[in-house]
Formats: C-alpha cells, structure tokens, sequence
C-alpha cells in the first residue's frame, strides 16, 4: 500500500529528520513546536505542532529559517517573528 507523504515507516527515518513531502522536517521539542522544516526553492517554512497540526508558512526568508532553526527559544521566535508576520496556510 501507499504510505502518505507524512508518515514514513519506522526503518525510514533517521533519528532527527523525517520527510513531509519534498521538505525535509527536523523535529524538535520547543513550547508547542514538534517539527520545522524549509524549501528554499519556494521560500515555505513548514510547521508542525503538538497537536499535530500541520502549517505552512509563504514568503518566509532563507534568514528568517536560519534564525528559528538556531534559536535557544524556538517558540518564542516563532511566535515574535513568523506566526503572525507570514501567511499561512493549514496542510493538515
């Protein structure tokens, strides 16, 4: 059977990454944050959340990713400089 794009197999994930479409998500365990990740190619910031809510957010800069991934407080960055500063559109 298909296996959708979301959930990868067990044996297919690597410990700190997993595959959501053509973005490759890096999960994390920051405030309601579970899982970012960037296409650079279309500028979307993907982001999925405790309760499994998947969001993407438009237009987000190569530097604005840069700086969320690097955070020492990633929820407080992403709620002072991406939640309400980009459109977003829910995925799931």
């Amino acid at each position: 059977p298909r296996q959708l794009p979301h959930r990868l197999p067990e044996r297919n994930r690597t410990p700190a990454f997993r595959k959501e479409g053509a973005v490759e998500m890096k999960l994390v365990n920051a405030g309601k944050l579970r899982a970012i990740g960037y296409d650079a190619g279309g500028r979307i910031l993907r982001v999925e959340f405790d309760d499994r809510r998947l969001v993407e957010y438009a237009g987000v800069p190569s530097e604005t990713w840069r700086r969320l991934s690097t955070a020492g407080s990633m929820w407080s960055f992403f709620r002072d400089n991406i939640e309400d500063e980009y459109a977003a559109r829910r995925v799931k």
